[in-house]
């Protein structure tokens, strides 16, 4: 089975490895990802260099996308930057294949907080203008980001 949701993430099958912070290992969020669908760390109440050397393992298990799961409302600042990269823990640039699971976890916050960018920059953490550079510095993300806002009547980004 394939769906829109195996276009976005990049996977093959539309299955995700639930984000069991403290029990799902490196070598499991790997291993579904060399699977073909999408290994999920979970991070919730993990300190920020657990997060990046985590990280770094399933990284060097696989090449194939896997994602970071937060839980917002028990996140910290250093964990938040862990998994967004303000510390250098993880890069995440339009030419790497983790770009396209962060594109497409900034759109789902997006689209929960009804298109509002700032809204959604503050329950990731973030600052707006930081967000918005993210949305508009790749043309399929931006247009996807304005699609969300345009479905809840609000101005699209521009560059």
């Amino acid at each position: 089975m394939r769906t829109r949701a195996c276009d976005v993430l990049g996977i093959e099958h539309p299955l995700v490895l639930g984000g069991m912070a403290g029990v799902a290992a490196s070598r499991l969020v790997a291993a579904v990802s060399n699977a073909g669908a999408l290994g999920t760390l979970g991070c919730a109440n993990q300190p920020p260099g657990w997060i990046g050397s985590t990280a770094r393992e399933v990284r060097e298990k696989t090449e194939r996308p896997f994602a970071l799961n937060l839980l917002l409302f028990l996140a910290d600042e250093p964990a938040i930057a862990a998994v967004l990269d303000r510390q250098g823990h993880i890069r995440v640039g339009q030419r790497d294949k983790r770009y396209l699971p962060a594109a497409t976890a900034f759109l789902d916050l997006l689209f929960a907080y009804k298109g509002s960018v700032s809204a959604a920059a503050a329950a990731a953490g973030i600052g707006s203008a930081q967000l918005s550079k993210f949305l508009v510095d790749d043309g399929e993300v931006m247009s996807e980001a304005n699609r969300i806002r345009t479905s809840f009547s609000l101005q699209p980004l521009r560059r």
